[in-house]
């Protein structure tokens, strides 16, 4: 009984010219699709999409780096203006789960320290009018063995960190220790294989360093600096034939001052002495293909010097930089939560210097994704996008109503001769309603299948973080599938 009454209502529902039909059906289904697909723009998450992306941008880099890269400021990228402040360095230390080593400025003098600096001999000969003929043959060898050397300069930057930070970054202590107190430093060994081949003297026990008298945009002022007229004594040289020879050694600190730079040399410079010597060849680097920030310098200062900075408020954070091991979804969130936060706090400090300005206060790049974002009118396509399903919506509605209506106009005759035959009032109200049922599920069975694929991608996304690679490796590999940002999005970024 029950299936004959079915297929009497199928009968009954799907009579009538086909052609009429099928369109119906067609352009219902249609729809009904369309709405579904625009409807999920509403659950489309710009932050979502933010920490995807820059997950994918990390992907090839083997270390985070959080600076400010403000652009379109006018200022040049050393300016102090675009240092971190302590309260962004504490933001970013307590808001990210990494271990950070801090680049900071700290002038360090290295080169007036080699001994191989200083050329004791005659440097030029002269003709039968005193007059300068050319240089001598001895400083002609000097000037070809230092040639392409580095002798007079100075470390403009050092890095601070823990032991531990260090070993993520693949540094490994050749010799001595890493520095404890405020005025040792460790060098790398780079730096020391300058001193093996330039030796090592005294600048500031020989009396290299001077109270000299300077000109700057017409001002004058006294500072004390290397004077290249002292030439120490022979005997000052030490030869550096091993690492231990360099323990010990001192160098030349400058502390800055960056309200009046004039005044950073009024004063004789301190002295810093190296206790250990650190192998740092195999420290991360970023994918050649993408801009190589130098924040690691080859010279590291303790953290008690670091804390002595911050408590003086001299601490001139440029960056701080802490290795990318597996990059981590919840890092990634954070840097990108973090930085977001911070470049908004900076807004004042920057708004009103250029029309064009690009505040990035964090992890590296992560302005040119919101940017990107922000440029597309993300939001704008969003009510677009959903204000056309809207209007499927009602038209489909509105079909399906005219649809109906159309067919029970058709059906007068066939409910006559089924009252005739002694049907009841309820019995046609239920082949009907049956057929109508029917006649949906074939409207809405496309819509609900392109439904399936736009929804899926947002559970996945949800559920994701809930699951390892090692537990639930297969339901992993499908979110990875579903929420993966097209490699295209960030090429040449």
């Amino acid at each position: 009984m029950n299936d004959r009454f079915f297929k009497t209502a199928m009968r009954l529902s799907f009579r009538g010219k086909w052609m009429v039909r099928v369109l119906t059906i067609l352009l219902s289904a249609m729809s009904f699709m369309l709405f579904a697909i625009a409807s999920t723009a509403f659950t489309f998450d710009v932050f979502d999409f933010q920490v995807r992306g820059y997950q994918y941008y990390m992907s090839d880099k083997d270390y985070y780096l959080f600076s400010n890269t403000t652009g379109n400021t006018g200022y040049a990228p050393g300016d102090p203006e675009l240092l971190l402040t302590e309260e962004e360095v504490v933001s970013i230390e307590n808001g990210v789960d990494l271990n950070f080593v801090t680049s900071c400025r700290n002038q360090i003098d290295v080169g007036y320290f080699f001994d191989k600096s200083y050329f004791r001999g005659e440097k030029y000969k002269y003709d039968e009018n005193e007059e300068i003929e050319d240089y001598t043959d001895e400083y002609k060898a000097y000037l070809k063995e230092v040639e392409g050397r580095s002798l007079a300069y100075s470390v403009s930057d050092v890095t601070v960190g823990s032991e531990a930070t260090y070993d993520d970054l693949n540094y490994r202590l050749l010799a001595g220790r890493y520095p404890e107190a405020v005025n040792e430093i460790a060098v790398s060994e780079e730096i020391y294989e300058m001193f093996a081949w330039g030796g090592y003297v005294d600048a500031i026990a020989e009396g290299c360093y001077t109270l000299q008298e300077f000109t700057f945009v017409f001002e004058t002022y006294e500072a004390y600096a290397w004077d290249d007229s002292v030439i120490p004594p022979e005997e000052a040289g030490e030869k550096i034939d091993s690492y231990e020879d360099l323990l010990g050694k001192t160098l030349a600190n400058y502390e800055l001052q960056e309200e009046n730079p004039n005044a950073q040399h009024e004063t004789m410079p301190d002295e810093v002495v190296i206790v250990g010597i650190v192998d740092m060849e195999d420290r991360p680097a970023w994918s050649r293909r993408y801009p190589q920030p130098s924040y690691f310098s080859g010279i590291l200062r303790s953290e008690a010097w670091r804390q002595e900075q911050i408590a003086a408020d001299k601490l001139y954070a440029e960056a701080l930089v802490a290795r990318n091991f597996n990059n981590s979804e919840q890092v990634v969130r954070d840097a990108v939560s973090l930085t977001l936060e911070l470049s908004e706090l900076a807004r004042s400090r920057f708004e009103g210097l250029t029309p064009y300005v690009r505040i990035n206060v964090g992890a590296y790049s992560v302005h040119i994704l919101v940017n990107y974002i922000m440029d597309s009118n993300l939001y704008i396509l969003i009510l677009i996008v959903c204000g056309i399903g809207l209007v499927f919506l009602i038209f489909s509605v509105l079909l399906n109503a005219h649809l109906k209506t159309a067919i029970m106009e058709m059906k007068r005759k066939q409910i006559g001769v089924l009252r005739a035959l002694g049907g009841s009032e309820r019995m046609v109200r239920a082949l009907y309603l049956t057929g109508t049922a029917g006649n949906q599920v074939t409207h809405l069975t496309p819509s609900i299948c392109s439904h399936i694929q736009p929804c899926s991608v947002r559970i996945f996304e949800i559920r994701a973080h809930l699951f390892e690679d090692k537990r639930f490796p297969l339901i992993s590999r499908l979110c990875q599938a579903h929420a993966t940002v097209p490699k295209g999005c960030f090429r040449g970024v």
